[in-house]
């Protein structure tokens, strides 16, 4: 059994969004075969509960603490000094201290790195050097473009600086890898196009999801009963992507919906909700539910699932969850991009403007047997497609294939 060591810009666990849900399937599968030394940033009393728990599966957890009031002074700092801010507020003298040091005495076989923000912490280049994979997850310079693009005036400015900076940094600090990662085949191939001579280096582990036994969702029915008249959408709420979304849906879509049926009710459900997300609940047929300790029983008792994603993001993991659950989704072309294998009027529907998604929605509240076909058509993709397996074996592959990057020119 090996020693390995593991870096993340967040505590692992709970998996209770998109990214920790990644990192929490990788760090506990690499606890089975390994003593894991985790490294890891947290910035709430609320995340440092959850150190513990983490403790049970590794050989030793360093938790460095970035208070989210010192958020404002390091924006300040990387923007004096020329630097990308999401990588200057992980930035910590002690942490690449404990880093190096682990490094030395733990006679380390694989690190893996977490999120860009964490490939700062990379060793330079030897020979003597562990397996090095970095997992890039998404390309973050290519989302901060994105943002720039629904934003405007001085938000505009410092997404489109956060964007040139660290796409800058990206190419920079890949060659520090032995492998770089990315959570699909489209956002790996971006990314190949700015390093081709590294093409054979950088490759796609898409993310998965538990397919849950049939008992267990009779059990999730427990809580509360479908209510096939209910939309939800699950997710963290104040992150721009999903915040874009459920305004748009309940300025352009839900009207509509309850003029043919003024029960229909929209459920958004998800932590950290911002201001203008908590204004919503004021709306006729909206509620907000602020954290939940599982969203699973939201998402259960639903009759349909709306993913109006207009800001692209690499792999929704609220699609995925949401088709586990056999429920009937709704989406956008730009959230299942790097989903390739899902067939869009088979195991999902597809719409793109506010009068699709009205069309659709109502389509599966009429038509119940539609409904149940295409929930039944949505878990069946994930049991072939999108299991958790397949993903760790790729992982697994790579960490018995070391076979460093040639420096560029060689």
């Amino acid at each position: 059994m090996g020693n390995l060591l593991f870096l993340s810009h967040r505590p692992p666990f709970p998996p209770n969004r998109g990214d920790k849900i990644r990192a929490w399937q990788f760090l506990r599968h690499f606890a089975e075969e390994h003593n894991v030394y985790l490294g890891c940033f947290y910035d709430s009393e609320e995340e440092e509960t959850h150190i513990q728990k983490l403790r049970e599966f590794c050989a030793e957890v360093y938790a460095k603490r970035v208070p989210r009031n010192a958020y404002n002074r390091r924006c300040l700092a990387a923007l004096l000094q020329g630097t990308p801010i999401s990588i200057a507020h992980y930035r910590s003298a002690e942490f690449k201290r404990w880093v190096e040091q682990t490094l030395s005495r733990a006679e380390i076989s694989t690190l893996f790195a977490y999120s860009g923000a964490m490939a700062q912490y990379l060793p330079e280049r030897a020979n003597n050097n562990p397996l090095c994979i970095l997992d890039f997850v998404d390309l973050d310079s290519r989302k901060w473009q994105d943002y720039a693009a629904h934003t405007k005036h001085l938000s505009r400015w410092i997404y489109e600086r956060e964007a040139r900076l660290l796409l800058s940094y990206e190419i920079g600090i890949a060659p520090k890898a032995d492998f770089v990662t990315f959570v699909s085949d489209f956002e790996a191939e971006r990314f190949r196009g700015y390093l081709p001579e590294y093409v054979e280096r950088i490759t796609a582990i898409p993310n998965g999801a538990a397919l849950p036994e049939i008992s267990a969702l009779n059990a999730l029915a427990r809580p509360q009963t479908v209510n096939a008249k209910t939309i939800a959408f699950v997710g963290v709420m104040d992150y721009l992507p999903n915040v874009d979304a459920v305004i748009w849906f309940c300025d352009e879509v839900l009207p509509a919906l309850r003029d043919v049926d003024p029960e229909i009710n929209f459920v958004i459900v998800g932590a950290n909700p911002a201001l203008e997300v908590k204004r919503l609940a004021a709306r006729n047929g909206v509620s907000v539910t602020g954290a939940v300790e599982c969203v699973r029983p939201y998402l259960y008792s639903a009759g349909a699932v709306a993913i109006p994603l207009r800001i692209p993001q690499g792999v929704p993991n609220k699609i995925l969850e949401a088709m586990a659950l056999g429920k009937p989704v709704v989406t956008t072309p730009l959230a299942i991009k790097g989903l390739h294998r899902i067939v869009p009027g088979q195991d999902l529907l597809v719409a793109q403007s506010a009068e699709d998604f009205a069309k659709s929605l109502t389509k599966l509240f009429l038509e119940k047997e539609l409904a149940e076909q295409l929930g039944k058509a949505a878990r069946a993709c994930i049991g072939r497609h999108y299991q958790w397996g397949p993903s760790l074996a790729r992982l697994d592959a790579l960490m018995s294939a070391k076979c460093p990057f040639a420096s560029v020119g060689e």
